[in-house]
């Protein structure tokens, strides 16, 4: 996917800067237990900066109706500096722990939650890291 927005951060809105960003993204079932997800992203920013990383997370299935599933996170990113007025990655690199739950309430509505947590890396200095969304019910087409 391909998307254009302003950087949302007071200082970004004051010197009126811009992301390109680009996705891509795959879900591969290895077998009845195993998905693997997988993606990469780059942007270029109109201050010319740019940002790329990927991600890959190793998934346990417990269940599949509704959907429950835990297991290993890998993701690494790098920009060509850091801006003050935004963030991005400097010599990043994260190993966590994840997991996510995703009930059909009908054929086109559903809920998810997700999270992970472990440590992150970057520019030498280490920290724990945690991550945790909620997908409201959303209608599938």
């Amino acid at each position: 996917t391909y998307t254009y927005r302003p950087v949302e951060t007071v200082e970004a809105i004051e010197e009126n800067i811009g992301r390109h960003h680009f996705t891509a993204e795959t879900s591969i079932r290895v077998n009845d237990f195993w998905d693997v997800d997988a993606g990469v992203y780059a942007s270029q920013y109109t201050d010319n900066n740019q940002a790329a990383g990927a991600r890959a997370r190793f998934m346990y299935r417990f269940s599949d109706k509704p959907v429950f599933r835990a297991g290993y996170m890998f993701e690494v990113g790098d920009s060509k500096w850091r801006a003050p007025e935004y963030y991005t990655p400097r010599d990043y690199m994260n190993h966590s722990l994840a997991m996510d739950y995703r009930r059909d309430i009908t054929d086109r509505l559903s809920l998810s939650l997700g999270g992970s947590y472990g440590m992150a890396r970057s520019m030498g200095k280490d920290w724990a890291v945690s991550y945790t969304h909620l997908t409201l019910p959303t209608i599938c087409s």
